[in-house]
């Protein structure tokens, strides 16, 4: 089975001043002219004053993410406690939400670059359980008419759970790629949010990555239908061109 390779895959700008991120999650659909369209996901960062000779890190703090393709980009900035000891206030209340809408951000000097690899893919907890020491699996999830849209998420699993005698398993995940869909005219917004999942056909889900903010009025969807393949990478001779 071809998957996408997280190792070597990457999202991000370039020009005079280039910035390349890890790419961690994909999410794909098929718009109106049944055309495929794909975005990117980063991984977050700690926001940077890029060449600085001193102070390094922005103040006030932020934790910065980049979502797109080559046609939209996405900003998405997290504001951090300035005070260390403010932890409850961290995770009660935003300051505000300075994420940029999803728009042509960078003109055309960005790239969303996915790189394929042969997986194995996983049927049972014996499949599992053998190659759980490689720790190296992606999962691929397909939902079929989530509140009205078909579409498909991709991403790495950072943390999985096997019990030998339960003969059980668990993913705890994120951030993957996720659409927050406007009911009132189907339209949606791409989130970072986490998944978890103990078996092949449903989900739960949790919006937004990482403390819950951009979607307060329901951040939490349990059981959601879907199709769940599971993978594990094989060695490094097995990877393919872009």
């Amino acid at each position: 089975m071809i998957i996408t390779d997280f190792n070597t895959s990457s999202i991000g700008w370039f020009g005079e001043s280039n910035g390349k991120f890890k790419l961690v999650s994909t999410f794909s659909y098929y718009n109106k002219l049944n055309k495929k369209v794909t975005y990117g996901l980063s991984q977050s960062v700690l926001a940077g004053n890029v060449y600085s000779k001193n102070n390094l890190i922005k103040n006030p703090y932020y934790m910065f993410q980049v979502l797109g393709n080559h046609n939209k980009q996405k900003i998405l900035r997290t504001d951090l406690s300035s005070n260390k000891y403010d932890f409850f206030k961290l995770f009660n209340k935003r300051k505000k939400i300075n994420d940029t809408k999803l728009s042509k951000i960078f003109n055309n000097d960005f790239k969303l670059k996915i790189k394929k690899r042969k997986g194995l893919k996983i049927v049972l907890f014996n499949d599992i359980y053998k190659n759980f020491s490689n720790n190296n699996f992606t999962s691929k999830i397909t939902f079929k008419d989530f509140q009205n849209l078909d579409f498909e998420i991709e991403f790495p699993i950072n943390h999985l759970n096997v019990s030998s005698m339960k003969k059980k398993w668990q993913v705890e995940t994120g951030p993957v790629l996720l659409p927050l869909i406007f009911k009132k005219n189907n339209k949606f917004d791409l989130l970072p949010s986490f998944v978890i999942f103990n078996k092949f056909d449903s989900v739960d889900i949790f919006y937004d990555y990482p403390f819950g903010f951009r979607n307060r009025k329901q951040s939490y969807l349990k059981n959601i239908l879907c199709e769940i393949d599971l993978y594990s990478l094989q060695n490094n001779n097995s990877k393919l061109e872009d």
